[in-house]
C-alpha cells in the first residue's frame, strides 16, 4: 500500500471543522506502524497531535464546535470528537515512541500545542451574578446570561481539554525518556540511566490518569481507558525489553546512574574513560546533554563530527517565546577555566550562527556546561559578552542535573529564557530554584482554576 494511503496518513489530512463527522465516525485504531519509521510518519503524527491540541485552544474553532447543551462541560459532539482524536493519537504515539523515542520527542515537541498553565481571563461579567437571582429577568437579561453561559462552557471545555492533553503528554514523557536511555546504551552492561525520581513520576502520572476514570463517562471515559491501557502496555514493554539489564536496583533504568554518569563525564572520570575511551566519552557526554535538553522541552541539533560549531543548537518554541541558544559541552579534570582558545572559538560560533542561521528564532544566549567553574570564569564571560553582544552563561553539570531532577517534565521555554537572561554569568542553584518555583506556581494556579470551574459547573 502506498505510504500516502496509510490510515495515519489519511488521519493527518483531516481538518476541522470540515471533517467533524468523519472523525467522529472513525473505526477504532487497528493498524500498526512499521518499525522503520521515517520523517514522513513522524510528520503525519505531529499533524494529528496538532489537530487534537487545537481542541484545547480557545478561539473560533471552539465557537463552532461547542454549543449550548445540557452537558455542563459543553457539547457532547465536541467530547466525542476530542476522544476519537485522543484515542487515535495515543495509539500511534505509543508505537512511534517505542520505535524511536528520540525522534518522536523531537517531532512532538517542535510545536508546543498546549500550555494550560495560562489561566483564562475571567473578566467582570462573571462577577455579581447574584444580582440576577431574585428578580424577574428581561429579554435582555436572558440573552446576556445565555451568552455568558455559552462563554463559560467554552472556557471550561478548553481548560479540561488542555488538562487531558497535558496529562497524557506528561505520563508518556517519563516512560519515553526511560526507553530512550536503553537506546543510548553502549553495551548490555553499561546502560544509560536516568534519575529524577523517574519511577515515582511514572506511576504517579499513571495513577492520576486512572483516578480520573471515576469522574468520567461517555466518550471521554473511553479515551482515558484506552490511553491508560496503552501507557501500561508501553511500560511493560520497557521493563521487559532487556530483562537482564534490570535485575538489580543499581542497574535499573529507574536508578540514579544516568545523571550521576553525566556529572562524572563532565570531570572525565577515570572509570568511565576506561569504559568508553577518551573520544567516545566526550561524544557520549554531548549525546546525554542533548537528551537532557530534549527532556526539558527543547529541539536540539547536534554539531556534525568535525564541524566548527557549538556542540548543540537548542530551539525553544513556546506560544509566546521562540528563541535559539547554543550549548557548548566542556569536560575537564579540574574546574573549567574558560581559556583563551575556547573564548576565540565561542566568538566564532556566535558569528557563524548569526550569519548562516538567520531564519531560525533569534539567538538569545550561549550556555557553557561543564565541571566547575574556576573562580575567574564569571569575569571572563562578562568581558566576552560585551564583545559578542550576546549573553554568555556557564552552568555546572551538577546544577543542570538538579534542574532535571526537580522539574516534573518540560520547562516552559519563556521561563527558561528568563532564567538565562536574569542570572549572573555563572548560573547558581538559586537561579534554578526560582525557575522551578515559578513553574510550580503556574501549575498550582492552573489546578486551582480547573477546580474552581468544576465547582461552578456542578453547583
Amino acid at each position: 500500500m502506498p505510504e500516502t494511503d496509510s490510515p495515519l496518513a489519511r488521519l493527518s489530512r483531516l481538518r476541522l471543522p470540515d471533517d467533524v463527522e468523519e472523525i467522529i465516525g472513525l473505526d477504532p485504531p487497528g493498524s500498526q506502524l512499521a518499525d522503520d519509521l521515517g520523517d514522513a510518519e513522524f510528520r503525519q503524527l505531529a499533524l494529528v497531535r496538532k489537530l487534537w491540541c487545537s481542541l484545547a485552544e480557545p478561539g473560533p474553532l471552539l465557537e463552532v464546535l461547542v454549543r449550548p447543551a445540557d452537558d455542563s462541560l459543553g457539547d457532547d459532539r465536541f467530547w466525542a470528537l476530542f476522544s476519537q482524536l485522543g484515542v487515535h493519537y495515543s495509539h500511534y504515539a505509543i508505537a512511534a515512541s517505542a520505535a524511536d523515542p528520540m525522534t518522536f520527542f523531537r517531532w512532538m515537541s517542535s510545536e508546543q500545542c498546549v500550555d494550560p498553565g495560562e489561566t483564562p481571563d475571567l473578566d467582570g461579567r462573571f462577577e455579581n451574578l447574584d444580582a440576577y437571582a431574585n428578580k424577574p429577568l428581561s429579554d435582555e437579561d436572558h440573552e446576556f446570561l445565555t451568552n455568558l453561559r455559552i462563554e463559560a462552557i467554552r472556557r471550561m471545555t478548553s481548560s479540561k481539554a488542555a488538562a487531558d492533553v497535558k496529562r497524557f503528554d506528561r505520563s508518556q514523557l517519563a516512560l519515553m525518556i526511560s526507553h530512550a536511555a536503553h537506546k543510548l546504551s553502549k553495551t548490555s552492561a553499561e546502560v544509560a540511566q536516568l534519575d529524577f525520581n523517574l519511577e515515582a513520576t511514572i506511576f504517579g502520572d499513571l495513577k492520576s490518569v486512572n483516578d480520573d476514570l471515576r469522574d468520567l463517562q461517555g466518550p471521554a471515559q473511553a479515551m482515558v481507558e484506552y490511553q491508560l491501557g496503552q501507557l501500561l502496555a508501553y511500560g511493560e514493554f520497557i521493563y521487559v525489553e532487556h530483562p537482564a539489564r534490570g535485575k538489580t536496583a543499581e542497574d535499573s533504568v529507574f536508578s540514579d546512574r544516568w545523571l550521576i554518569e553525566l556529572t562524572e563525564m563532565a570531570r572525565r572520570d577515570d572509570r568511565l574513560r576506561k569504559i568508553y575511551g577518551q573520544k567516545q566519552l566526550a561524544n557520549q557526554y554531548e549525546r546525554n546533554l542533548a537528551l537532557l535538553f530534549q527532556s526539558l522541552g527543547f529541539v536540539t541539533v547536534p554539531a556534525l563530527s568535525g564541524e566548527e560549531a557549538a556542540d548543540l543548537l537548542c530551539i525553544g518554541k513556546g506560544e509566546d517565546e521562540r528563541f535559539t541558544f547554543l550549548v557548548d559541552a566542556k569536560s575537564s579534570k579540574s574546574p573549567y577555566s574558560f581559556p583563551k582558545s575556547d573564548q576565540r572559538a565561542l566568538s566564532d560560533y556566535v558569528r557563524q550562527t548569526k550569519r548562516s542561521l538567520s531564519d531560525l528564532p533569534a539567538l538569545r544566549c550561549v550556555l557553557l556546561v561543564g565541571n566547575g567553574p574556576a573562580g575567574t570564569v564569571g569575569d571572563k564571560l562578562a568581558a566576552l559578552t560585551a564583545t559578542v553582544d550576546l549573553p554568555l552563561r556557564f552552568i555546572s553539570t551538577g546544577n543542570l542535573v538538579h534542574l532535571r531532577k526537580e522539574s516534573p517534565g518540560p520547562v516552559p521555554p519563556s521561563f527558561f529564557l528568563k532564567m538565562l537572561l536574569d542570572s549572573d554569568p555563572v548560573i547558581a542553584r538559586a537561579d534554578l530554584d526560582r525557575l522551578l518555583e515559578r513553574q510550580s506556581s503556574q501549575d498550582r494556579a492552573y489546578a486551582d482554576f480547573v477546580r474552581e470551574m468544576r465547582s461552578i459547573s456542578s453547583s
